[in-house]
């Protein structure tokens, strides 16, 4: 059986630079259409993250956010299962260290772009391979809005975030894709 593929899907080209490079970009204003709740939310609070048991219209817009990523970019990619999906419009210490998240079940993490950073405004994403010199060579993005940026939680592949000096708005969805492996 033959899957039909989404206009925007993931081609052979970018799957390859997601698994050399550790990271993809889109382009995708879904959240910016579509999760204005969210997006609210996080011009006033530092994250946005579902409550368990408790479904509410952010949690609603998270969920579609969540079903969205899956039915567009992960139907070449067979059995997944979405970890969690967030948001946020701050770093924290940690996340502006290079680190890995597959520790929390995930091996993929979809990063939407709400706002665009500028290098003078800080706000970037590094991704860098170490399994071939990314030390030497981490890729520093400065995301637009609408970007949406792939990244990978394999083994091997670290990342981090810069200190943005504005409202920095994302949102994320971690998935565990099975045939991705760890």
């Amino acid at each position: 059986m033959e899957v039909e593929l989404p206009d925007n899907y993931l081609s052979a080209d970018d799957i390859s630079n997601l698994v050399i490079n550790g990271v993809v970009t889109q382009y995708d204003p879904y959240p910016i259409k579509h999760c204005p709740t969210v997006l609210n939310y996080l011009t006033r609070h530092p994250y946005c993250i579902p409550q368990a048991g408790v479904l509410t219209t952010r949690d609603a817009e998270l969920q579609a956010l969540a079903q969205h990523t899956s039915q567009t970019y992960l139907v070449g990619f067979g059995e997944h299962q979405i970890i969690k999906m967030w948001g946020a419009n701050t770093v924290d210490e940690g996340s502006r260290k290079w680190h890995n998240d597959s520790v929390t079940g995930h091996n993929m993490t979809f990063l939407y772009y709400v706002d665009t950073m500028y290098e003078e405004q800080g706000g970037s994403i590094a991704v860098r391979n170490n399994q071939i010199g990314g030390e030497e060579y981490p890729k520093t993005h400065y995301p637009a809005a609408g970007e949406l940026f792939i990244v990978s939680q394999k083994q091997g592949f670290d990342h981090k975030a810069g200190l943005p000096k504005i409202l920095r708005r994302v949102l994320c969805v971690d998935v565990h894709v099975d045939a991705w492996g760890t």
